[in-house]
């Protein structure tokens, strides 16, 4: 009976300390509303049976007491086609009246951060085979509601949340969706991954006019007309069978990347000009082919390029996709501090284009394609404009392999970074012997500024102990450390985080997340202890743990926890 074991194939430990009252309260409200559900769900159930029943019998009664037997019916009353008469429950009278009445008593006696909570609560646990649930789902979908979050690309991770996901993409929960949209005219932020549609970003453009954020990416149904009701009423159209949506003129955010679409159906370039032009508070456009719109709305198709540049208005936009064409458009773009960067072999060129910008880069991706099995140009890059760097985060494949010379290149160029991540983390030493036997610096690295590091799907070999130390050892405001290996780590073990400590105190750590490394739970309570700024600590389960320890570890924090001896921990 381990508390800490979960279904859904995963084990997690769950929260050791109790609720405060404003969970308590919010977990007894959702609790209500899903009891609520189960019993509207049942008499929902009732009456789409029987509407379904009368939908059936209606084409058999004609056609017994048809006067002429040789008529030949339409293929819509065979018995193939049946099923298209079956109602489902969430689109019943009972339905439909029982979560109006409970969202408008929500609305007016919830605050619009409380709905945000319960309907986040309510998808983490969203499963569409259990009642009630889909009345949860409808009912915290309300006027006052300032974020909703329908679906993330991260949330496949189970078959709980791949059956949510199923759901919403049939056309009952499309259906579903689009209902409860209608009803979200306050919204700031959605979330819509994997399941946007053209009749969603339509409802979206008519109803929630006051959207800042908007996310579908993943959508394979999304296309350019969808994209374009988000602008509006535009000059010169002419719509004879709908009126135009009123659009989202204070959109500042939008992400569409990737677009799960093939390379020749992506947004044009005129669609995403016409986003530029027509949605004045854009800041980020996460698209692919963002550099083609930009141009677009930049040169045009007149002729007369000196003139249409005279009068071109500059873009706010402060993120930029794209590659070694940047500097074609960062006359237009002067305030870009955020950028995606796919790896060509201009990138030492494009470092040059960065360092003229005269401003802090507050993010750069690089992100380098398969075929790559090397850090090309980065070292050049960073020499470039690694001073103006914040924020560094490297994407590339787990046959890219890092040598130490990069990692150098990091230290010495980038002063002025906060974060650090590596989306695949596989390194190389080169030793010469006659040289040093050690090809890392034995002195740490330091990162005055660094905050976050995050290292995925580590591989190393050889030195892992001295790359380790060498990255963390000299950043003494770190507050955040990600480490995930490929495959067993066994040298990142208490001896490494005795010889971190050592040089490090990690006096401001609030997370310490680590996955197949070889700590033990003494390394756990001797952080717990001694760092009142933690609050997360994880994944102790792919730690060097028994499940003995395990049970005699959550006694130990509990008990201390009872003395006031011990902040609030969460153990992942």
């Amino acid at each position: 009976m381990p508390e800490y074991a979960e279904s859904d194939g995963e084990t997690t430990i769950p929260n050791l300390f109790p609720m405060k009252l404003l969970d308590s309260c919010l977990n007894k409200v959702q609790e209500m509303v899903h009891q609520t559900g189960k019993r509207v769900e049942i008499r929902a159930e009732k009456q789409a049976a029987i509407t379904s029943v009368s939908d059936e019998t209606y084409p058999e009664y004609v056609y017994k007491h048809s006067p002429v037997s040789s008529h030949t019916w339409p293929s819509w009353f065979s018995d193939t086609n049946k099923e298209s008469s079956v109602v489902h429950s969430t689109s019943t009278e009972v339905f439909i009246d029982a979560a109006k009445t409970c969202r408008e008593f929500l609305s007016t006696f919830l605050a619009g951060p409380v709905l945000d909570s319960l309907s986040e609560a309510a998808r983490q646990v969203a499963n569409p085979k259990n009642p009630g649930h889909l009345f949860s789902f409808s009912v915290f979908c309300g006027d006052r509601l300032g974020r909703l979050i329908v679906h993330l690309h991260a949330d496949l991770i189970t078959s709980r949340n791949k059956s949510w996901a199923n759901f919403l993409t049939s056309p009952t929960g499309t259906n579903l969706t689009l209902s409860c949209l209608s009803q979200c005219n306050g919204l700031n932020s959605i979330y819509l991954q994997h399941i946007a549609t053209n009749e969603m970003l339509h409802i979206i453009s008519n109803t929630c006019i006051r959207l800042t954020i908007l996310d579908i990416s993943h959508s394979s149904k999304v296309t350019d007309i969808g994209l374009v009701h988000l602008c509006g009423v535009l000059s010169g159209s002419n719509r004879c069978l709908e009126p135009a949506p009123i659009g989202c003129k204070y959109l500042r955010e939008l992400f569409f990347n990737p677009q799960n679409q093939p390379v020749s159906e992506q947004i044009m370039p005129q669609v995403i000009s016409c986003l530029l032009r027509h949605l004045p508070m854009l800041q980020v456009v996460d698209l692919t082919n963002l550099h083609p719109g930009i141009d677009q709305y930049y040169r045009g198709n007149t002729k007369d390029f000196n003139t249409r540049h005279s009068r071109m208005k500059p873009l706010n936009l402060v993120h930029y996709t794209g590659s070694d064409r940047l500097a074609e458009v960062i006359q237009i773009c002067p305030k870009l501090r955020t950028f995606k960067l796919f790896v060509t072999e201009s990138l030492p060129d494009l470092g040059s284009t960065l360092q003229t910008l005269g401003h802090t880069l507050d993010q750069i991706t690089l992100v380098y394609a398969p075929h790559h099995d090397t850090l090309t140009g980065f070292q050049e890059f960073l020499q470039a404009c690694g001073r103006r760097i914040t924020r560094l985060d490297v994407e590339c494949s787990t046959d890219a392999i890092i040598k130490t010379e990069d990692l150098i290149s990091i230290a010495s160029n980038c002063p002025q970074l906060e974060t650090l991540s590596f989306s695949n983390f596989h390194v190389i030493t080169e030793v010469d012997p006659r040289i040093s036997p050690c090809p890392v610096p034995t002195v740490p690295a330091k990162f005055p500024f660094l905050r976050t590091v995050r290292f995925a799907n580590v591989i190393i070999e050889q030195h892992g102990k001295e790359i380790f130390r060498y990255l963390v050892g000299g950043a003494p405001d770190l507050e955040s450390i990600f480490v995930a290996f490929k495959s067993a780590g066994y040298f990142f073990s208490d001896f490494l985080l005795d010889d971190i400590l050592a040089v490090n105190n990690l006096a401001h750590l609030q997370e310490f997340i680590l996955k197949d490394g070889a700590l033990t739970l003494i390394s756990a309570l001797r952080l717990i202890s001694s760092r009142p700024k933690l609050r997360t600590v994880g994944r102790l389960l792919h730690w060097d743990v028994e499940p003995s320890e395990l049970t005699t570890f959550i006694q130990i924090l509990r008990k201390a926890k009872s003395l006031n001896l011990l902040q609030d921990i969460t153990i992942v």
